[in-house]
Formats: C-alpha cells, sequence, structure tokens
C-alpha cells in the first residue's frame, strides 16, 4: 500500500524475509477464502443473535498491577439492523450463502505509556505516550451453516493530544488516588487515522460442544499494517432456546502478528515525531493469546478476557491487560 508523505521512511525498506512472510500469511488468508466457498456443512449452530445489542468494554493493565505500554481501553459498540442496509456494505468481503449480517457503530479510546510514568524527562528507546479516539464501522457476516465469519471493521479518528489521553489518564489516576503521570507532553503528534481491518475466522472442527477455527487478520491504513494469523478453540454447550437456559463458554486464542507499521510507536505518517520508535527497533513479529471466560443469560452477556503480548520493540517487556466485556441484546 502505498503512502506518498514526508514520512515515508517509517514504512520504506523492508528486508527479503518481512516480503516472504507478507506472501505467506497473504496466500493463507487467500486459501481459507477460496475454501471457505466450497464448505458444506448441515449443523445449524444455536446462538443468540446480537443483531441488535449494545456492548461496554473495558481494557486495563491495572488488573495485572502494571501501568504501562497498553494501558487502558474503552469501547463502545451498538449493533442495529439499520446499519445493514448501507450502500457501502456490498462492497465488502461477506460469507457468500446463508448469511446473518451484524452491523453497527463502535467508538473507542485506547491509551500507551512507556514503563515508567512517573519521570518527567523523555525515555527514549521506550515505547511513547500516545493515544487514540476513533468511531469505527462495523460490518460483520456469519454462515449459518458453515460457521464461517468475516469482519469487517472500517476505523476513522485521531491521535495524539486530540485523542484526550493525557487528560483521561490524569482523570483515572484522580479516582484511584494514583501519582499523576508526566510525560504526555511528549506524545505522538496529532494524526489522522483511516483504517480498514479484515477478520476471516475459517471453521476447522466443531461439534454441539467445541469450534476450532484458523484466524487471519489484515490491518491496513495509517494506523496499522500487519498481518495476522492464528487458531481459536471455543468450548461451549449450545443451546437452542438460549433465553430459558444460561451458557457459559472458554475461549483460547493464538496468533502471530507481524507489523510492518505502527502509529503509536512510529508516529503518524502526517507529522514530525521527535520522540517516536524507528522502524528497525520494533519487534516486527509478535505473539499474541488471549483466554476468555462468559456466560449469557437472557440477552445479558458478561465475559472477562485476559491477553498476553510478547514485546513489541527491542527494549520492551511481554505484556499482560485484562477486559471486561458486557453486552446486552435488545
Amino acid at each position: 500500500m502505498p503512502f506518498i508523505t514526508s514520512n515515508f521512511n517509517h514504512i520504506k525498506n523492508h528486508s527479503k524475509s518481512s516480503v516472504l512472510i507478507f506472501k505467506v500469511l497473504l496466500i493463507l488468508i487467500v486459501v481459507l477464502i477460496a475454501n471457505s466457498v466450497r464448505s458444506q456443512s448441515t449443523f445449524i449452530p444455536a446462538i443468540k443473535s446480537l443483531e441488535r445489542s449494545i456492548s461496554l468494554e473495558f481494557d486495563n493493565d491495572t488488573y495485572y498491577y502494571t501501568d504501562y505500554y497498553y494501558t487502558y481501553g474503552l469501547q463502545i459498540k451498538f449493533y442495529h439492523p439499520v446499519f445493514n442496509k448501507f450502500p457501502w456494505n456490498k462492497y465488502l468481503p461477506n460469507v457468500p450463502d446463508n448469511n446473518l449480517t451484524i452491523s453497527g457503530l463502535a467508538l473507542s479510546q485506547k491509551l500507551y505509556t512507556p514503563k515508567n510514568i512517573r519521570d518527567s524527562l523523555v525515555q527514549f528507546n521506550d515505547r511513547p505516550f500516545a493515544a487514540t479516539l476513533e468511531i469505527n464501522y462495523l460490518f460483520e457476516n456469519h454462515d449459518t451453516l458453515t460457521e464461517l465469519i468475516i469482519k469487517n471493521n472500517i476505523r476513522i479518528g485521531v491521535m495524539g493530544p486530540a485523542a484526550g489521553g493525557g487528560a483521561m489518564q490524569k482523570e483515572i489516576h484522580d479516582w484511584i488516588n494514583s501519582p499523576y503521570p508526566q510525560g504526555w507532553k511528549y506524545q505522538i503528534s496529532n494524526d489522522v487515522i483511516l483504517n480498514y481491518d479484515l477478520l476471516l475466522s475459517y471453521p476447522i472442527y466443531f461439534n454441539d460442544f467445541l469450534k476450532i477455527s484458523a484466524l487471519g487478520l489484515l490491518r491496513v491504513g495509517t494506523c496499522n499494517d500487519d498481518l495476522s494469523a492464528g487458531m481459536e478453540i471455543i468450548i461451549s454447550r449450545r443451546y437452542q432456546h438460549l433465553a430459558q437456559k444460561p451458557r457459559f463458554w472458554v475461549s483460547l486464542n493464538s496468533n502471530l502478528r507481524y507489523v510492518f507499521y505502527d502509529a503509536t510507536m512510529q508516529g503518524g505518517l502526517f507529522s514530525t515525531n521527535e520522540y517516536a520508535l524507528k522502524y528497525d527497533m520494533l519487534s516486527h513479529a509478535v505473539i499474541g493469546v488471549s483466554a476468555e471466560f462468559g456466560m449469557e443469560y437472557s440477552g445479558f452477556n458478561l465475559s472477562y478476557k485476559h491477553n498476553y503480548l510478547t514485546k513489541e520493540f527491542n527494549y520492551g517487556n511481554s505484556h499482560n491487560y485484562g477486559c471486561f466485556i458486557l453486552a446486552i441484546a435488545f
């Protein structure tokens, strides 16, 4: 994806190995999509549709007594069938048959900091202070026979001081009576976010209790350029009438992400950033592992997800953060 900007040096000069990994992952996604069209299954999953729902997702690493790297995230999602009528939906990837569509909007804010937020000096070779504020258009397709899922996410927003990260973190620290962070004046500069994310979940095996899927994720834009491949295992008893019985589930997810560009570490494409990390300082291959435990009853969903990431830059460390998710169908 060509970007003609003054900061083109952020993403140029990829090594031959990175190009090879990109091609391998891209071929994997294409093969999975091609195979999905031919998939045939008579299984009809007993799931409760969230076509009309609102959800709140709250990420934080203080659950594990840390306060650095990806340290805070808040996302509010609203799904409704009215969004299925948007004209641009027909141009987005979707499943060919037996289509259950879920679409909506999301508002999200994310905060990133270096390891020592109490230091008033610049922390070179560490993750810079950064914040993003986005509105996302979500368009999901679920094949009710094959369990194939395709998710489109169009992200529009801002990063930098305009995202309000410094003020939000200071407010949170005031609530919990914690020392104020000192380095937000060195944060990533204001810039625009325009990103397209495409997720494919291809079922390998499923029955009434277990589902195993291969995952592929492509992100392209001014904030994130990366490719991921992984696996997901979901253990859950499926009921035909979920409104009458509670449903509990456990999901395990692992993935390998190859990072070409990350504006929250390298700075935006259209701005100058004195304290950002350079391309060769990134850990381009990042492993992510997550485990989620949840329950659903009568349209009410509550879950907790633990997330683990290997280091994202050369002098960094691995990181853990948690996510509480509350969703209500109406």
